[in-house]
């Protein structure tokens, strides 16, 4: 009996896991799995993991079912989304029925129904939180003032303490509650320390694993602190409902006032509702500001260098009587370097790390079906880390940034112009002011390497940096069009006066030579400030090394020799530059910083021509794969492939850009775009590999696959080439050739990589056939008779093909070998070999047997 009762309950527990496996669906559900019933994939999903990383569980999902998958956490069926598009369409409700919107905690305690928000109520939401947090609520209102005084008095006290924890002073009563107690203007004696304990409480016992309301347990704890803080909020609300004054300066007034309007569609609980997600998201979000920021910018020196300086260039602009005021709205606006911090901070942080929707309703999405009461989750943590959008994107780099200009005149604007061209370029590598991403976006898309004249403007807008100058000044310098000659000396002269390299800035007015008028003649003051500039800042860091090596702290100087490096390239001293970067190698103390001495080493390497330390460096980088993200190692492939191609080693170069990942994106346009990768592949492939090789490695490889569609002419002459399609193939060849002969890298191996192409062609179409009829093969190859004649002979000569011509009636005819009497050859060879090798063996071992040896005589 006791065995059939164990039977029963096994069977009902694999059919309920079966049942929790396959959800009922009225279509085709996302991949994914859904884990153990009810507790689902909650304890990996929140399993600790370092800052600048992606969560493991959402790696190793995406990399196994794509940017949207299924899966269960805390007892809810969920969707997860990581694609930017239907982020998107999330954010602006384009795929989703109204939006069923509650906070659970909040209902929880209240004992209230769930309720139904619909778009149109959920933007009204949405329109009211930003008005009381714009800029212009800022400006006109006294937070600046308040926030300024709260931190000034909690640094002070910090400064008592000695070693602080950054996170529990931050979560500290005074530290963060008493400005958000002022903000919804709850102003009993006690106020800062009451609301402080029950946010803390309801922080950080809220997440279980399973939600279960038993005394004891976290989940219990929870809601015992969310109506805690619903009874004070009702106070607060009664209280400022009786009250005869005006105020119409906090949270809950405001609220107040939208009630009175009546139009709205805003209730009293809702209210209140709303009141407790401003406290806490308020509370946790400045909490966890002030940790991140106080972790980043202590963890980058230079990062706290520019904050200092430019916090003190406030001070010294002020009247030499009012240095101690508090900060005004202007001073704070000028801080651009501050806001970049704030907004990289943001990005490395995630705050927000998810947004959510549950669905009243099936959804359609992408050709899959998401049932009705399931979450709609998008995880941004994904995109802030995505190389696509952010060079680097695991490094705290507020300069990424600096591209950007910041809104800070309050107006409500549905669409963020920043965030567009960010996700339309990318962060790297973007010249182009945001108002013009349209016409950037299409520039981009289109193919630069083509058999029409270069569109110069497009080309150069590809990479960044002084490859960028090099490229429009080499142009120049071997075009014959005297109309793209001029477009890229403009070009090349308006990029110069971007940076700081004075040198490379004469020689290119010396090269316009006056031909593009008064707007670009010789700027003497402007040589003469850089050069000034220069002296100072030469003088400065040498005072900073001088000071860090009479520290003797490593990483101080390895930055110092670092920070020269940077110096001299922006200037032009490419030796200089180089020697600086590989004196960091001395004092790198983690691998991170091996590969970064060995990124700048070869960059400047590949300016200065010397591609011997390019294979050096990418072999030193290769030599630590901890350090080595799929970004980094795309670049070093990248790097390789150009030392390679350099010393004319193009199958060896083919292989090289061939193993390049389309991490690469825009991440390494300081040196190589992704449409040459593309180019530099191809060509050295079709003129180095076999017809199989060709096959399995270029036409079949995925990854390269990707980056031949940015170039479709290097395609189409790879595909015709397989296909034995030769007159179109050479034809591309032809129609490419003005272009390829103006890129930098290529130019001197367009003659070389052609010649051997050719061959190629012209060994493959000899190779099945017993005999050829030239004058066929000839126009196959769109050429003369005679001229094939004289290319077949070389070919022979090379012993490349193994024929003869019949001059006389144009004929080639193939010698081919006598199988039989070479394979005969070959097996009385061997056995001639094999009884050598035996009588050898014999001889030793009866020279072994009769104990003869013969010993070397002892040198005295």
């Amino acid at each position: 009996m006791l065995e059939l009762v164990v039977l029963c309950l096994v069977s009902l527990l694999v059919v309920w896991f079966c049942i929790w496996q396959n959800p009922k669906c009225n279509g085709k559900l996302p991949p994914g799995s859904m884990g153990f019933p009810i507790i689902g994939e909650t304890v990996e999903y929140f399993s600790p993991y370092s800052l600048l990383e992606i969560s493991p569980f959402m790696k190793k999902r995406i990399a196994r079912y794509g940017p949207m998958f299924r899966t269960s956490l805390a007892g809810q069926k969920v969707v997860m989304v990581t694609d930017p598009e239907l982020i998107s369409s999330m954010l602006k409700q384009e795929i989703m029925p109204p939006i069923q919107w509650f906070t659970q905690y909040s209902v929880k305690a209240s004992g209230e129904d769930q309720f139904v928000l619909s778009a149109s109520f959920h933007r009204y939401l949405r329109s009211f939180f930003m008005h009381q947090l714009s800029p212009e609520s800022l400006m006109t209102g006294e937070s600046i003032r308040e926030i300024e005084q709260a931190t000034r008095r909690h640094l002070n006290w910090w400064a008592t303490q000695g070693a602080i924890d950054a996170r529990q002073v931050a979560k500290k009563v005074d530290m963060v509650t008493e400005y958000v107690a002022k903000k919804i203007g709850y102003d009993e004696p006690d106020a800062a320390e009451r609301l402080g304990e029950n946010v803390r409480a309801f922080v950080d016992k809220r997440t279980s694993l399973i939600p279960l309301n038993i005394p004891g347990t976290a989940y219990h704890a929870g809601l015992k602190a969310s109506k805690n803080l619903m009874k004070l909020i009702d106070e607060t609300f009664e209280k400022r409902k009786a009250s005869k004054i005006n105020h119409h300066q906090t949270f809950v007034d405001h609220l107040l006032e939208e009630l009175n309007k009546g139009d709205t569609g805003l209730d009293e609980a809702m209210a209140r509702d709303l009141v407790l997600v401003f406290i806490i998201t308020t509370s946790e979000a400045i909490t966890l500001s002030i940790t991140l920021a106080m972790k980043l910018i202590a963890d980058h020196p230079k990062v706290l260098a520019e904050l200092t300086k430019e916090h003190e260039a406030v001070i010294e602009s002020r009247v030499e009587d009012n240095k101690e005021l508090e900060i005004t709205w202007e001073e704070y606006k000028s801080m651009e370097f501050t806001h970049m911090v704030i907004n990289e901070m943001l990005r490395v942080g995630n705050l927000l790390p998810i947004l959510s929707r549950k669905l009243p309703k099936d959804v359609d999405i992408n050709g899959y079906t998401i049932p009705a009461g399931w979450f709609l989750v998008a995880d941004q943590t994904v995109l802030h880390f995505d190389p696509n959008y952010f060079h680097e994107p695991f490094a705290f780099n507020p300069w990424r940034w600096e591209f950007f200009s910041f809104v800070m005149d309050g107006e409500d604007d549905a669409s963020n112009p920043m965030m567009e061209e960010m996700y339309a370029n990318g962060i790297g590598g973007v010249d182009e002011t945001p108002s013009s991403s349209s016409s950037t976006t299409t520039r981009k898309n289109r193919p630069i390497i083509s058999g029409e004249q270069l569109d110069v403007e497009a080309y150069a807008g590809l990479y960044t940096g002084r490859t960028k100058i090099m490229r429009l000044i080499f142009i120049a310098d071997h075009c014959d069009n005297p109309g793209m000659q001029l477009e890229a000396l403009r070009m090349a002269y308006e990029e110069i006066k971007k940076g700081e390299n004075t040198q490379l800035f004469r020689e290119a007015v010396q090269k316009i030579d006056g031909r593009l008028g008064p707007n670009y003649m010789m700027d003497a003051a402007w040589c003469t400030m850089i050069d000034k500039k220069a002296e100072q800042r030469k003088e400065k860091l040498e005072n900073e090394l001088n000071a860090y090596r009479t520290n003797l702290i490593k990483e101080s100087i390895r930055m110092g020799y670092n920070d020269f490096g940077d110096f001299y390239y922006a200037h032009g001293a490419l030796g200089d530059a180089f020697k600086s970067y590989v004196r960091t190698r001395d004092y790198c103390t983690t691998s991170k910083h091996i590969i970064q001495m060995c990124l700048s080493a070869i960059l400047v390497s590949i300016e200065m021509g010397q591609f011997t330390h390019v294979t050096s460096y990418v072999s030193k980088a290769e030599q630590t794969p901890e350090a080595l993200d799929p970004p980094t190692v795309a670049k070093l492939r990248c790097a390789a492939g150009l030392a390679h191609l350099e010393a004319k080693k193009y199958k060896l170069a083919a292989r090289k850009f061939l193993e390049v990942g389309p991490e690469l994106g825009n991440t390494y346009s300081e040196v190589i775009a992704p449409q040459d990768v593309a180019t530099y592949g191809g060509l050295c492939a079709l003129a180095s590999f076999d017809r199989t090789e060709l096959k399995n490695k270029v036409i079949d490889n995925i990854n390269f696959r990707n980056f031949l569609e940015l170039v479709p002419e290097v395609r189409e002459l790879i595909n015709d080439f397989y296909s034995s399609h030769y007159a179109s193939c050479l034809e591309y060849l032809g129609n490419l050739k003005s272009n390829l002969l103006l890129d930098i890298h290529l130019h001197d191996h367009v003659g070389t990589l052609y010649d051997q192409i050719r061959n190629k062609a012209l060994i493959q179409y000899t190779h099945p056939f017993v005999s050829v009829d030239m004058r066929m093969m000839a126009d196959a190859f769109k050429t003369s008779v005679a001229g094939l004649e004289k290319e077949l002979e070389a070919l022979i000569t090379d012993n490349q093909i193994q024929a003869r011509i019949d001059s006389h009636n144009k004929i080639l005819y193939a010698r081919h070998a006598d199988q039989r009497n070479a394979t005969f050859q070959r097996v009385l060879q061997t056995g001639n070999e094999f009884d050598k090798d035996v009588r050898a063996m014999l001889l030793r071992a009866n020279l072994l047997k009769h104990d003869y040896n013969v010993r070397a005589s002892r040198k005295l």
